[in-house]
């Protein structure tokens, strides 16, 4: 993106119009380059992303999560920004990553036509080698499936997939903290009890149920 930007710069300056906006990364958390944080003001439309950036989500599933469907008002949302993100940037890029693609909102599924699955990232000196596996997204009648079936001509038509590998040096995965939600729990009491088992004391002494769960986050009991 930052080798368009500089050609059209040079277009303008030869021209004399004045120059294009500058391409941001917008991410929803910190990197270790220059970004743009990715607000609520922008993720509403109240504010809008420079042309030809890239816009990164991480973990999308706790944005868009499966379970929120039944809300009329953020599936529309959803399919407007989803669908519209990069003739509103101007051929810019939308970037997401999550633990589970099945746990993704049904809207953004549909908005997808593949996705890249690393299956393997192996260690070598000065970079590593990932192996990536491109999935194809099936719409089926009240969901959207994975098919993962194997390709005669080894492409990704007709629910086919398609193995990459990609050397990435090691200096491009210190750009973010891959424990980056730690912080929402680091400042918790740690919780240190040893207890040395004996034989004779095997058995379960309490269960903790989804109940209990939803009690103590309301305040109603104490931690066992």
């Amino acid at each position: 993106q930052l080798r368009r930007w500089r050609r059209a710069c040079r277009q303008a300056k030869r021209k004399y119009l004045p120059f294009p906006e500058k391409p941001l990364i917008y991410s929803n958390m910190p990197l270790k380059c220059e970004y743009s944080p990715l607000t609520l003001a922008l993720i509403t439309g109240k504010e809008r992303f420079r042309y030809g950036s890239v816009v990164y989500f991480n973990e999308m599933s706790l944005i868009a999560g499966s379970k929120d469907i039944k809300s009329e008002i953020l599936n529309d949302w959803l399919l407007r920004f989803f669908k519209l993100c990069a003739q509103e940037t101007r051929g810019g890029y939308f970037i997401i990553d999550t633990q589970s693609p099945q746990d993704l909102h049904y809207t953004l599924k549909r908005s997808l036509s593949t996705y890249y699955f690393i299956s393997k990232k192996i260690w070598f000196p000065f970079f590593n080698v990932i192996f990536l596996r491109e999935n194809l997204l099936v719409d089926g009648e009240n969901t959207v499936a994975v098919d993962t079936q194997t390709d005669p001509q080894d492409t990704v038509s007709e629910g086919g997939k398609k193995w990459y590998f990609r050397l990435i040096r090691h200096k491009w995965w210190k750009f973010y903290d891959q424990y980056a939600y730690s912080s929402l729990t680091d400042d918790l009491p740690v919780a240190d009890e040893i207890i040395k088992g004996k034989p004779d004391s095997l058995k379960v002494r309490f269960l903790v149920r989804c109940k209990d769960v939803l009690k103590a986050l309301q305040g109603g009991s104490k931690n066992a």
